[in-house]
């Protein structure tokens, strides 16, 4: 039996020297025909990172507002020095897009800009030999609990399921050492509606270097 699709959970380490900004992001897939997705992010960053030049838009204080079409910044993994530039989504199979972030909503007073993003793709297969195709974006640095890295993964099946589920926002919760007595409700559904949720702590390559499990 599949297991249904997963709501990832990030969990930190220790934090980079660069200013933290990232809050939250989800990732799902939806299939637009053959081996065809789009993959679709939302997520949620602090407004005033940085200077200026970052998540710039149309607002009176020179930051972004809801309709501006914003860069999705953050530490680039694929520098050996760790440049801060665009993050960039990892479909599984090779391929990489720098992400853009649509603002459908933001604060200056609780310093938040909200939106989406969109990438279409097609695999040249519906999956990886058989194993899910694994998509993700990662990068550096988590607003909370000191900052840290993210990695947020889908994963593609279009074998087994034409869409994954949408979750466009998530709670803040502390998870204890026993998860199996542990309960989260998250409002989520697929566009189908015919997708069961289900969640679990990430493993091995679906949180990366963005946490350090303890053994068991």
């Amino acid at each position: 039996m599949r297991i249904p699709n997963v709501i990832g959970i990030l969990i930190l380490i220790a934090a980079r020297a660069s200013a933290n900004h990232f809050r939250y992001a989800t990732l799902s897939y939806e299939s637009v025909g053959g081996n065809s997705v789009h993959l679709l992010v939302w997520s949620q960053f602090r407004r005033s990172y940085s200077s200026l030049s970052v998540f710039a838009g149309s607002g009176a204080d020179g930051r972004a507002v809801v309709g501006d079409l914003i860069d999705m910044v953050g530490v680039d993994y694929s520098s050996v020095s760790g440049d801060t530039g665009p993050i960039r989504l990892f479909t599984g199979d090779g391929a990489a897009y720098p992400l853009k972030l649509t603002v459908t909503a933001y604060s200056a007073e609780d310093d938040y800009v909200y939106g989406w993003s969109r990438v279409a793709h097609t695999y040249g297969a519906p999956n990886d030999g058989g194993n899910d195709w694994l998509a993700y974006l990662e990068g550096c640095c988590r607003d909370a609990a000191g900052g840290g890295d993210f990695k947020v993964t889908a994963r593609v099946n279009l074998a087994a399921e034409t869409d994954s589920l949408v979750v466009k926002s998530l709670p803040e919760v502390t998870v204890g050492d026993d998860p199996a007595a542990f309960a989260v409700t998250i409002l989520a559904n697929s566009p189908s509606g015919a997708v069961p949720a289900a969640w679990r702590l990430g493993q091995g390559s679906e949180v990366g270097t963005a946490a350090a499990l303890p053994a068991g």
